[in-house]
């Protein structure tokens, strides 16, 4: 069993921007359109970032259970975890098109599970794993509890290695999220 608790001196609140002259700083809004992905990114700068005013550290719980178990040349390891973040720092998107860093009012929660199984027999080893993650914040904008964005339910993979003395080593992988 495993507790951990971490700070995050990014948001210390030590941070401040008060020295740029905005009559210095370019306001860009840009679209830009990446070849390989076809995603589009918005460049603001930081002329639209307001000034950081009580932003406080973000602080965090963990805790973890691992088990395992070996079954001949299978070897199975179960975990559990979850954790909090408090005072968590999030962005909010203000009418006038500025953005300001701010501490929700209610902590990041999240909890999960992984299951890895590993198979082990002359010079081969198989993996495969599954992890389940739930994640949930406070909507700077709505106030409600939402799902991160970004945060992947699911991810798992597949591997297959094979390790010889005199040829070394081949792996092929495989990932879902």
């Amino acid at each position: 069993y495993i507790v951990g608790e971490a700070v995050s001196s990014a948001a210390a609140g030590t941070a401040s921007h008060s020295n740029i002259d905005p009559e210095e700083t370019e306001e860009t809004e840009e679209t830009e359109e990446t070849e390989e992905t076809g995603e589009e990114t918005e460049e603001t700068g930081l002329a639209r970032v307001r000034p950081l005013r009580g932003l406080r550290a973000e602080r965090a719980r963990s805790a973890s259970l691992d088990v395992t178990r070996l079954v001949g040349p299978v070897e199975v390891t179960a975990t559990v975890f979850g954790s909090t973040v408090l005072r968590p720092v999030q962005r909010r998107a203000l009418e006038n098109g500025d953005v300001e860093l701010i501490n929700a009012a209610e902590g990041t929660h999240t909890g999960g599970t992984e299951l890895l199984l590993r198979y082990r027999r002359s010079g081969f080893v198989a993996l495969a794993t599954h992890a389940w993650t739930r994640s949930t914040e406070l909507d700077p904008d709505s106030g409600l509890r939402r799902d991160v964005p970004l945060t992947p339910q699911h991810a798992g993979s597949l591997n297959a290695i094979w390790e010889g003395d005199e040829w070394g080593r081949f792996g092929v992988e495989a990932y879902f999220i």
